[in-house]
């Protein structure tokens, strides 16, 4: 997972099996892009343009410092059990949730501080675009 200073977010999907998917979001240019890894294919959508607004810990949520990052507990929101949001990166960094009989945990893995490379924020030119 990266973000940037300008909010543009860059999200790798997968198992421990290794990364099958990524997605990018760029709130600068408005524009969404699903990357399937396997097929070295993406698909563009509108993203909207308008950049995403800061989430602040509720008056009452439990906040505290994760890994350097403040942080505060949510939960439960629909399927989401119980989760710990990032307010610098503005992202959910761990998450259990139910989805009828089955549990799910998701992670966000290898948090580093620093700007990103912009070029992560595009399709890597290997890449060929769907419809």
């Amino acid at each position: 997972m990266a973000r940037d200073g300008r909010g543009r977010v860059f999200l790798e999907h997968g198992t421990q099996s290794g990364i099958f998917a990524a997605s990018i979001f760029d709130s600068v240019a408005g524009r969404i892009y699903a990357l399937d890894v396997a097929h070295k294919t993406y698909v563009e959508g509108d993203g909207g343009g308008d950049a995403a607004e800061e989430v602040k810990a509720p008056g009452n949520a439990e906040e505290q410092v994760v890994e350097g990052m403040n942080c505060f507990r949510v939960g439960p929101l629909g399927v989401v059990e119980e989760g710990w949001f990032s307010i610098e990166l503005q992202h959910m960094l761990w998450e259990r949730s139910k989805m009828g009989d089955k549990s799910y945990l998701w992670q966000t893995h290898r948090v580093v501080a620093g700007e990103p490379d912009p070029a992560l924020f595009l399709p890597p030119p290997a890449f060929t675009k769907m419809g």
